[in-house]
């Protein structure tokens, strides 16, 4: 799974936030 690498990649974490996705969540903590 790329759980731990979108956590450590602050950029992906970025694209991610645009689109309103489960992960998108996940990203909103690591912030």
């Amino acid at each position: 799974m790329a759980s731990s690498k979108e956590k450590l990649s602050g950029a992906k974490c970025r694209t991610i936030k645009h689109h309103r996705d489960t992960r998108a969540r996940i990203c909103r903590r690591a912030d």
